[in-house]
């Protein structure tokens, strides 16, 4: 009696192990290195882009941390804008260190005509996958217009509010908008984005809907 208990003792925790290896195995292969995101761009490219810049935004909640990675097209054969997004994601408890950095694709955008700043809206994803109650508006350019300036008008529960996320460097940017929607209590949402080159001309302006 005490050996069969034995083996089905055994047999339990070999077919656990075998269940997390295999569930181990399923989201290495549905995630990428967060050092195989650029070559990913520049494989899955619609504008012919071969340079790409990077950013990342972290949100932190009350329940997980949401992150995400967005590569900007630096170059291309026209002035279309190109974006890919990957969301951070872990494995049950496991969480990013130096060496786990592993990313979900989301999106990839792409303006279909010529344009100075392309823009994408989305609800995010935690590092658990947890949908969230609020978007994200991204603004994102190879700038080949040298954009230095940007100011975004956004409305809390009626009130306007000037946003100045920083200066461009006058080189590809992107700029993320977050929170819009209901939160705590507050409804924020997006008025307009101004963008203004090093001599402070208007190069451009993207209304809200």
């Amino acid at each position: 009696m005490k050996k069969r208990l034995k083996w089905i003792f055994l047999g339990s925790i070999i077919a656990c192990l075998i269940i997390i290896f295999l569930c181990l195995f399923t989201f290495l292969s549905r995630t990428i290195d967060a050092g195989e995101m650029k070559q990913y761009c520049v494989d899955n490219t619609k504008i012919s882009a071969t340079s790409f810049d990077n950013m990342r935004h972290t949100k932190y909640n009350k329940e997980n941390r949401i992150e995400y990675s967005f590569w900007v097209a630096e170059d291309g054969l026209s002035d279309q804008q190109e974006l890919f997004i990957f969301q951070q994601v872990q494995f049950g408890p496991i969480k990013r260190t130096t060496r786990w950095d592993r990313f979900h694709f989301a999106y990839h955008a792409s303006s279909s005509a010529d344009e100075i700043v392309s823009r994408v809206w989305f609800t995010p994803r935690d590092t658990g996958n947890k949908k969230q109650s609020v978007n994200w508006m991204v603004f994102y350019s190879s700038n080949k217009h040298h954009i230095s300036h940007i100011d975004i008008t956004i409305k809390e529960d009626g009130k306007v509010r000037i946003l100045e996320p920083g200066a461009a460097t006058e080189m590809a940017f992107v700029v993320v908008l977050s929170d819009l929607g209901t939160q705590d209590g507050v409804y924020r949402e997006f008025v307009k984005a101004e963008f203004f080159d090093a001599e402070g001309n208007l190069v451009e302006t993207i209304v809200g809907d």
